[in-house]
């Protein structure tokens, strides 16, 4: 990479967890909740004007997801009910539609050689709700 080019990566993350344990008859309960938040950032290392300059893929966005989880547990049983992305943030990144920069006008790229007019998107997992049993054996 050069001075001042980005390394495709956000600078910073934010993430938070953080669970509260109770007893109610006896058996063990817990409330959890986790959050992260990733702010947007430029996905391509790559700069206007050279050839694998990509510029709907150079951007992703903002995305923060937040998880719940109460549940209680019964000797080696756990049951629990959750909801998992409760914002329902599906985030992501654009996939490629132009590539390749075929012709150059100063610091811009002004050709492409590729064009795919179906573009693509990475998304996160939409919100799920749900129950969950787990057996543990020990």
């Amino acid at each position: 990479a050069l001075k001042g080019q980005p390394l495709g990566s956000p600078a910073w993350t934010f993430r938070v967890g953080g669970q509260y344990s109770f007893e109610v008859a006896g058996r063990g309960g817990y409330i959890r909740a986790d959050y992260s938040l990733v702010p947007a950032y430029d996905t391509s290392r790559s700069t206007p004007g050279t050839p694998t300059y990509t510029p709907d893929a150079a951007r992703t966005y903002k995305s923060q997801h937040m998880s719940l989880r109460a549940g209680m547990t019964f000797n080696s049983l756990d049951l629990n009910v959750f909801v998992n992305n409760v914002f329902n943030d599906v985030g992501g990144t654009p996939g490629p539609a132009r590539t390749g920069c075929t012709l150059t006008t100063g610091a811009a790229c002004t050709a492409f050689g590729n064009y795919n007019p179906l573009v693509t998107q990475n998304t996160i997992r939409p919100r799920e709700i749900g129950i969950q049993a787990v057996f543990r054996y020990n």
